[in-house]
């Protein structure tokens, strides 16, 4: 029996999963759709430490084709770290769908970290693909905050995943963090989220 449940959604090359690898006591859980991805990530984890990481399980998969049904209203935490904006808004329901299936209610969180942000960014049709997903997020029954952060604020996994280390190395500083947590029908509606410089 494990203390604490974490699902990667899109957990890349399985630096992320790493992090905390040195729990035995926490169960992680990485999906990864993309071939090349996925193999380094399994290189990475499975391929010399057969047997050192019981508590961690890969994927190759979209969040929409998890077969999860034993973890339903379960996970502790669900991450989403440098998901694509087309990702966003093109499997935006769905993500929210399956997400809000798998989070156990009023204490499980869905953290997201994104580049993009709806004030900064140049590209003005990413920043629509933003505003959509949190629009979907609302409209899917989630209680939300989102803000901007700086580098320095993203968490470690985040900052050390390829894509983060690529940000760095670009100078992208700024960035969308993303709480947001199951509404339950005694906390009635909450206001829409907006982005905070």
């Amino acid at each position: 029996m494990y203390k604490t449940k974490t699902l990667f959604v899109g957990c890349g090359d399985g630096r992320e999963l790493l992090s905390f690898a040195n729990d035995q006591d926490h169960l992680l859980i990485g999906l990864e759709p993309i071939d090349q991805l996925y193999a380094l990530a399994k290189a990475r984890i499975i391929g010399k430490n057969t047997g050192d990481f019981p508590h961690i399980q890969l994927h190759h998969c979209r969040i929409q084709d998890f077969q999860a049904a034993e973890y339903a209203g379960k996970m502790d935490q669900i991450y989403f770290i440098f998901p694509t904006p087309e990702v966003l808004r093109r499997e935006a329901r769905v993500i929210a769908d399956r997400v809000y299936s798998l989070l156990a209610e009023e204490t499980g969180m869905f953290r997201i970290y994104t580049e993009v942000t709806l004030s900064e960014w140049p590209d003005l049709e990413d920043r629509a693909r933003l505003a959509c997903f949190l629009q979907t997020l609302q409209n899917e029954n989630f209680s939300f905050s989102a803000k901007e952060i700086g580098y320095h604020e993203l968490p470690p996994m985040a900052r050390e995943s390829n894509c983060g280390l690529k940000f760095q190395a670009h100078g992208i500083t700024r960035f969308t963090a993303i709480e947001a947590i199951k509404e339950t029908p005694s906390m009635g509606r909450q206001p829409y989220g907006k982005a905070d410089s």
